[in-house]
């Protein structure tokens, strides 16, 4: 039977304790509103409904459940229970027997008889069983009184059962710490000063056994002080407690430093005094080495000349100085007046002009930052001094204060050394910058020389150009019989005087390589190169040479060296330059060969030009590789040069990446070694030889060249002469224009096939000319070929970015000329 929400099934099994009780019973307070779960042994619903009214009407809320059996009762009997109601006698159960089971359980829980008629003996018996009450069934009007009774009682017996367990574990904590302290406890009688009790760090600390100690009086532990427990007395009565510093007598007879802390405590049902020693030894160790510390401080900061100050600023804003060192050496006024006036400081000691710098720092300390600054003091005896005043702020998050510490110091020496060194900085600053202008002066000059220097070879360049070009072309014409056939003396005087062409363009380009390379100007074409191609190209050149004197030419090539990166036309140029010279400086008869190694363990291949010749001192070697340098340069010299060839040979091995070294003894002869880098023997296989990758020569389709009209632009009357005659012999028209205005009036007006451009023009330069043709929509894709006597570095980028085609440099091969014609004109077509 169950009413309402019914009866919470316990979730705890089993019998709890007492601190169960303790540590999970709800608050009883207020108890009218709070639900009580509520146990009903009763066999009358009847009687059940009127036990529920009663408690309803007085405030209750009511969680409950009614059983009639014993089994039922056990199984709804939990700690969670507030109240069980029970009929004195029912026919399977009665109340007795229920105090019983519940009294086993341990469980304290009230209990109140309900019954309809009781004996008064049957009554005090299940009273003295335990339970709470007992009512009538006729009275029931009671009930709400009887439930908040025994409820109340309840809650005092658990009252008093949690503060029986709190003090026993009060006293189990207190005896736990009073045997395991490592300080010495006593328990003093305060009537009789007797020592009740002690722990065991008594014996450890003082030497003195427990039991023996008991019952003495508290000054046996003090030496020769008369009326020491007394005193301590006095002071419980002034200050509740007691903490002093005492010698106390250890059981040895020697002293010990102790701190004594005192108080009153409840102990065994009276006031008792709590004694605590700890051995000071090691603090007052402390405290003796920190005074020795202290002591030492003082006599180093009085032996410097530093002042030292330890300033406050509360967070009242007041300013407290803790610590002043002496201030005579710096100042020369006594400490005695600053601290009688601390304002004294910066109102006479610190120079006027720097007051301001003064301030500014201690507002910053104020405001609890570092600072640091430098100002100027006016010493007693009117010598005026600078210090640097430097300071380290504390903050105190406790008290808002600042604690400032600061060093001032005399820095009077530095500055002087400053404004010294400052002075010769501006000196310094000054001769550099007069330096800096000579030199700025200087390297205009330079500039000025390099750029007179590249302006004097571009018009050297231009200006041997131009009748070189004439007497080759004429001579090229002659050998083209041009003007009719020649004898064989014709023909052995034109090669004379083709040589002698050829040698000073050889000579001139010599001189515009070298001036390449010193201005940075010259760049290489780095490519893969068949080794045999280069050394035969190379032979060939000094083929002649060579055989007008009677040589014997060798050539040993290492099979395993194929291919090398190099610039194919410059690693010639170095072969050549070698040969020629081996050539020169070999007697007639002689010998001369081209060794080529390849070293692929250091990857380096070696060319060697040797000559069985006139060979070069050992002092002398050394000079070799200067430009316009002769090992001979006498007047009866027997071998002509410059002295451009091997410093032009050097700067280009050393473009690749390489060296020259150079082995000769007189009279024997020399070897010359080119060493460049080589990647080995797969480097073959990284480019198809000379001989495969040559593309077979286009062959040019016959045209009539009667058709097509050339206007052929230059000033200079002999080599209009050269060319005009070689144009018109091969069946060209030639218009022929002697300035640049004139060339872009005759392009527009003749509209020629072809033009060949000039650059060095009167009136208009050809660079210009070219430009205004290209504008013209009817001369827009002329082929345009310059032919000048501009060979200088960025020449052939100007003519080709002004519009041209093509690039030919004076003096011109006037078979290549007439290639390059065949092949713009064959485009067109």
């Amino acid at each position: 039977m169950a009413g309402e929400s019914g009866l919470r099934q316990p979730s705890i099994k089993g019998q709890p304790s007492i601190l169960h009780f303790l540590r999970h019973r709800k608050e009883m307070e207020p108890i009218m509103t709070t639900p009580l779960n509520v146990l009903i042994l009763e066999d009358q619903p009847a009687d059940v409904e009127l036990m529920l009214y009663e408690l309803r009407r007085n405030g209750f809320e009511l969680n409950w459940r009614c059983v009639e059996s014993e089994t039922d009762y056990l199984a709804c009997l939990q700690p969670d229970l507030d109240l069980i109601l029970s009929d004195y006698t029912m026919p399977q159960f009665d109340a007795p027997r229920a105090l019983l089971l519940l009294q086993e359980r341990g469980l304290n829980i009230p209990f109140i008889i309900i019954t309809g008629t009781i004996s008064e003996e049957a009554a005090v018996a299940c009273m003295k069983q335990g339970a709470a009450d007992y009512l009538l069934k006729d009275r029931l009007a009671r009930l709400g009184e009887a439930v908040r009774h025994a409820l109340q009682q309840r809650q005092l017996y658990y009252e008093k059962r949690q503060a029986e367990l709190a003090l026993r574990e009060s006293e189990e904590k207190f005896r736990t710490i009073f045997s395991k302290a490592l300080d010495v406890i006593l328990i003093v009688d305060p009537d009789n000063g007797q020592i009740l009790s002690a722990n065991s760090a008594t014996q450890v600390i003082l030497g003195y056994q427990v039991e023996k100690l008991i019952g003495q009086h508290f000054a046996t532990l003090s030496p020769d002080t008369p009326g020491f427990f007394e005193n301590l007395l006095q002071k419980f009565k002034v200050q509740g407690s007691v903490f002093e510093f005492y010698e106390f007598l250890q059981a040895s007879g020697s002293t010990c430093p102790m701190d004594l802390t005192a108080t009153l405590i409840p102990w065994n049902s009276k006031q008792v005094v709590l004694v605590t020693l700890r051995d000071a030894t090691e603090r007052k160790q402390t405290e003796a080495a920190l005074k020795k510390s202290e002591e030492h401080f003082r006599q180093v900061i009085s032996s410097i000349s530093d002042h030292i100050y330890v300033t406050e600023y509360t967070s009242t804003g007041q300013r407290v100085n803790h610590y002043l060192s002496p201030v005579e050496t710096l100042t020369g006024y006594p400490i005695e007046k600053l601290l009688a006036n601390w304002s004294f400081w910066p109102s006479c000691i610190i120079h006027p002009d720097d007051r301001g710098l003064a301030a500014a720092q201690a507002e910053r300390f104020s405001q609890g930052f570092n600072g640091e600054v430098e100002y100027r003091l006016i010493r007693a005896d009117g010598r005026v001094i600078w210090v640097r005043d430097s300071g380290r702020v504390e903050k105190n998050p406790d008290t808002g204060s600042i604690m400032v510490y600061g060093v001032v110091s005399d820095v009077t020496e530095r500055k002087q050394a400053e404004l010294t060194l400052a002075e010769e900085r501006a000196q310094l600053a000054r001769r550099v910058d007069e330096r800096t202008a000579e030199l700025q002066t200087a390297n205009a000059e330079l500039a000025r020389a390099a750029r007179l220097k590249d302006e004097f070879l571009a018009v050297m360049s231009h200006e041997l150009r131009t009748p070189l070009n004439a007497i080759l072309g004429m001579s090229e014409i002659l050998r083209e019989n041009v003007y009719g056939p020649l004898n064989e003396a014709q023909q052995n005087a034109l090669r004379h005087i083709e040589e002698g062409g050829r040698h000073l363009l050889e000579l001139i380009n010599d001189i515009l390589d070298l001036s390449k390379i010193e201005a940075g100007k010259m760049e290489l074409t780095i490519a893969p190169t068949s080794i045999s191609s280069v050394c035969r190209a190379s032979l060939r050149f000094v083929q002649q040479m060579a055989h007008k004197k009677r040589l014997k030419v060798s050539s040993v090539l290492d099979p395993q060296v194929e291919v090398i990166q190099a610039d194919e036309r410059r690693l010639k140029q170095v072969l050549v330059n070698l040969l020629t010279n081996a050539v020169k400086f070999t007697a007639e008869g002689g010998q001369i060969g081209l060794e080529v190694n390849g070293d692929e363990a250091n990857h380096v291949v070696h060319f060697t030009i040797w000559d069985a010749g006139i060979g070069i001192a050992e002092e002398e070697i050394g000079r070799l590789f200067r430009p316009f340098v002769q090992i001979d340069s006498s007047l009866s010299r027997r071998h002509e040069g410059t002295g451009l060839g091997l410093s032009l040979v050097s700067r280009l091995v050393e473009m690749h990446g390489g060296g020259v070294s150079v082995q000769s003894k007189v009279g024997e002869g020399s070897r010359f070694t080119v060493s460049l880098p080589w990647q080995g023997k797969l480097a073959s296989q990284e480019v198809v030889s000379d001989q495969q990758a040559e593309i077979p020569a286009q062959i040019v389709a016959p045209f009539e060249r009667s058709n097509f009209r050339i206007l052929l632009v230059e000033d200079n009357d002999i080599n209009i002469i050269t060319m005009k005659d070689f144009l018109q012999a091969k069946g060209y028209q030639v218009i022929v224009a002697r300035n640049g205005i004139e060339a872009v009036e005759l392009a527009e007006q003749e509209r020629p096939d072809l033009i060949l451009m000039d650059v060095h023009l009167p009136q208009m330069d050809g660079l210009e000319a070219t430009r205004r043709i290209r504008a013209q929509e009817k001369s827009a894709r002329t082929p345009i070929i310059a032919l000048t006597a501009l060979a200088m570095p960025g020449d052939r980028e100007r003519c080709l970015n002004a519009g041209m085609n093509e690039y030919l440099s004076k003096p011109i091969r006037i078979k290549m000329l007439n290639e390059v014609i065949q092949k713009q004109l064959q485009s067109l077509s």
